[in-house]
């Protein structure tokens, strides 16, 4: 098991940040339509609305392509995307299972370990 030191989160700039509200405000989505399009929860959409937190490249490719971003606003949210992080990233949860007390992780199994619980570890994938 690998355990990675936990590290600060980045944000996006306050720019970016209005320019995205402004492009799901012009498509005429709500957050909950806006995360259902892109693939993401609503929380997600929130924080990266409020400067609080700064998409994975995935994340961004999708918010491009799901807001039909113009190319100059595509390129100001990559110049602020995370290479390695969020659903890019080598890491996935492991959750212990309830028989046998051995971790179990993939990126099949991925999107059922979100919901978790308090017996979360961090896992390195192997390739």
């Amino acid at each position: 098991m690998v355990y990675v030191e936990k590290t600060t989160r980045r944000t996006v700039t306050a720019d970016l940040a209005e320019m995205l509200a402004t492009a799901r405000r012009r498509l005429g989505w709500t957050l909950r339509e806006a995360a259902q399009n892109v693939g993401v929860s609503t929380g997600t959409i929130e924080h990266l609305e409020k400067a609080r937190r700064a998409p994975s490249t995935v994340v961004a490719r999708n918010i491009a392509c799901a807001y039909q971003l113009s190319p100059s606003e595509a390129d100001m949210l990559f110049a602020e995307a995370v290479a390695g992080a969020g659903k890019d990233s080598p890491f996935v949860y492991a959750k212990q299972s309830r028989r046998g007390g051995r971790p179990w992780a993939g990126p099949e199994r991925q999107s059922s370990m979100v919901q978790g619980g308090p017996r979360l570890e961090r896992a390195a994938l192997t390739p």
